[in-house]
């Protein structure tokens, strides 16, 4: 305690008078600072040169700072002949790799598998099809960042974080929050609240732990815990066990290196005021892929009588909302207090009027309800029969990870104290996430199995394997050169990977094969002549240009070669005619494909800054749309060393010349723009 509180509780006392400090749970939120940006508009530097750099599969199109809206589309009981077109776009679909979008089956037919998902690609019906949702999806995406429309993802999402041992600023940004050191006593100051965790109705509650001595718990040596709780621990999970202990809970955060400690919290205050959880942080918990320990809110959800001591802290948000965060141990994965929104330019967080993606594809916003006007079906395969295909097992790969902020937002420097995250307000979203292009080998080389359970699968499915072609140890077994063994161990591989699903780190797929053909019509009624041509710019890349579409992007998968074809209907003779609706109404118009074109890329050109203005007077030489060109180009494929320059970081990673291998996350290497990465052509 400090000198003064010691010299105040000696006067009191001195003139009768109890001084009490005031519990943990009382006091005001000490994590609840209000963030406001610093800026709604921010210079970066467009070329930054950096020294420390990252590589990965993907790169960012940068955010438009200015978003163009469009004047509502009021006019479904009408058309306008004159200013507006309808018709439908054929596109001839050509898989350049290969191409795969997993299929779903009835699960009657697979009883012993939990999951409806299939490895087999997509095929209703029996026969494989591109879904209609998936053109959708990937068109959209581009006709965004064509037209300087705002970015649509989660945005009311907030991302997690446990910064205790990072090198950058992150790491005093959560002691800040969580825990602070006392030179003084030699002793640490925690910031975080103590309390049980249950699920009420529907609703998720804490009930603040009884405060002793100005504090909810406190730490146990191991040595002592391990005396008080003999024996096996009887819980299910292997990072988060607790135990009574009289009135308190013991609760053990599992092994760790150097770890002393474990944690003691007091018994319920049944008087104190119920802490309700927010609905939004019960969301982004739930989101919140990065943790790999218990998940509580699962655990509530499978049994609702449960009740987890737990660990948590007050904080509030920009809105001044009152918002909790919480976890299984104290020094939990902690909610940054900025929302993906908030790290918007202030013109994308303005909803005066629709967008033109909105205006064409539909949206309920701020803006309003806009009904789309366009309509996707699913590409048909063009040639029969449909092209052999092999069950292969795909390299590994791990689920984005937007909390690697050194890539996910704009950097001012590549000094790892100087990075920015995503509670600093002096940065924004990199912009666009796209995959580059990769042609390269994507099976797995070598397959690793849980020994234990792969053993179990073979006794419970009568399967024998000699395993000294194998190489084997405690816990795994390792399979060499997998895309080359006899198809009899791989289809037991397969079997066994099939069953496990999620509690395999690898997974099945059925990619068809390159040069595979699909055809597929996209639907458009009353759209401008501004807005058709945005749609045909996202559909007509400049030469070497393709697309991306389905799974394994990162692998090289999903890179696609489109050709359309305009059809425009003419209203008079389509209702004249029964089979007008039916036929191709005349010839492809494929002068109007460029004509209709240019005029959005003048319209669009018109409306930016002057500065963003290109001197050539178009679209395609914008700074953003450079970068945008450059993800695109098929001819980066052909650049000596570019699948290393496009490869996920690795840990570990053999540095030349170092007999240990380098951790390349832990030193927040900054991923460069695009025209770093790409060369120039």
């Amino acid at each position: 305690m400090s000198d003064w509180k010691d010299k105040l509780k000696k006067f009191a006392n001195a003139q009768g008078i109890k001084v009490e400090e005031p519990s943990k749970a009382s006091q005001a939120p000490r994590f609840g600072r209000k963030l406001v940006r610093q800026t709604t508009k921010i210079e970066f530097n467009h070329n930054p040169k950096f020294n420390r750099t990252a590589t990965a599969p993907y790169n960012f199109v940068p955010l438009n700072e200015k978003v163009i809206t469009v004047q509502p589309f009021n006019r479904f009981d009408s058309y306008d002949t004159t200013h507006a077109k309808t018709g439908y776009i054929v596109c001839e679909i050509e898989a350049i790799t290969p191409l795969y979008i997993r299929g779903t089956r009835g699960a009657e037919q697979y009883p012993e598998v939990k999951t409806t998902e299939t490895s087999a690609f997509f095929s209703p019906g029996g026969e494989p099809r591109l879904p209609g949702s998936s053109l959708r999806g990937m068109v959209r995406n581009l006709v965004e960042i064509f037209t300087w429309s705002r970015l649509t993802t989660d945005l009311s999402r907030h991302y997690y974080y446990r910064g205790m041992a990072d090198k950058s600023k992150l790491r005093d940004e959560y002691q800040s929050h969580m825990s602070s050191y006392d030179r003084k006593t030699k002793s640490s100051i925690y910031e975080m609240n103590a309390g049980y965790l249950a699920k009420v109705g529907t609703r998720y509650r804490i009930t603040p732990a009884q405060t002793i001595a100005s504090k909810q718990f406190h730490q146990i040596l191991e040595d002592e815990r391990k005396q008080k709780t003999p024996g096996e621990p009887k819980g299910r999970f292997t990072c988060y066990e607790f135990f009574r202990d009289a009135e308190n809970y013991i609760v053990i955060s599992g092994p760790m290196p150097k770890k002393k400690r474990d944690w003691v919290i007091y018994p319920p205050d049944q008087n104190a005021t119920k802490i309700w959880i927010p609905e939004d942080d019960i969301r982004n918990y739930r989101l919140d892929e990065n943790r790999q320990a218990v998940n509580l809110i699962a655990e509530l959800d499978n049994d609702s009588q449960q009740v987890f001591p737990c660990f948590y802290v007050n904080w509030v948000d920009r809105l001044n909302n009152k918002r909790v965060s919480f976890g299984h141990t104290a020094m939990f994965r902690l909610a940054y207090q900025q929302s993906l929104q908030d790290l918007l330019p202030a013109a994308m967080n303005t909803f005066d009027a629709p967008d033109m993606a909105e205006a064409i594809f539909g949206a309920i916003s701020k803006a309003g309800i806009q009904a789309g006007r366009v309509y996707f079906e699913d590409g048909i395969l063009s040639e029969s029969p449909a092209p052999e295909v092999s069950p292969a097992i795909p390299e590994i790969l791990s689920s984005p990870k937007p909390t690697t902020f050194q890539h996910y937002l704009v950097q001012a420097s590549d000094a790892v104290r100087e990075l920015y995250h995503y509670n600093s307000a002096e940065t924004f979203l990199r912009g666009h996430k796209l995959y580059w292009h990769r042609e390269r080998k994507w099976q797995a080389e070598d397959v690793k199995l849980d020994r234990g359970k792969f053993e179990k699968f073979l006794a419970e499915t009568g399967q024998s394997l000699d395993m000294e072609l194998l190489q084997v140890d405690d816990e795994k077994i390792k399979i060499s050169n997998f895309p080359s063994r006899e198809q009899s161990l791989k289809d037991l591989v397969f079997a066994f990977v099939r069953k496990q699903k999620k509690e395999a780190q690898y997974t099945v797929i059925e990619a068809l094969p390159p040069r595979t053909k699909f055809t597929a019509k996209i639907r458009f009624e009353n759209l401008t002549k501004t807005e058709l041509g945005a749609l045909l710019f996202a559909l007509v890349l400049p030469a070497s240009c393709y697309h991306k579409i389905g799974m394994g992007k990162p692998l090289g998968l999903g890179s696609v070669k489109i050709t359309s074809k305009l059809y425009l209907s003419e209203r008079r003779e389509r209702y004249a005619s029964l089979r007008a609706e039916w036929a191709d109404e005349g010839a492809p118009e494929s002068s109007e494909i460029e004509v209709l074109k240019a005029e959005f890329e003048q319209e669009i050109i018109r409306q930016l800054e002057e500065s963003e203005r290109p001197a050539t007077n178009q679209l395609w030489d914008t700074y953003r749309l450079k970068q945008l060109q450059k993800v695109l180009d098929w001819q980066n494929t052909e650049t000596n060393g570019w699948d290393n320059k496009t490869r996920y970081l690795e840990i570990p990673r053999a540095v030349p010349g170092q007999d240990k291998p380098a951790n390349e996350y832990k030193d927040r290497l900054v991923l460069p723009i695009p025209e770093k990465v790409a060369p120039a052509r």
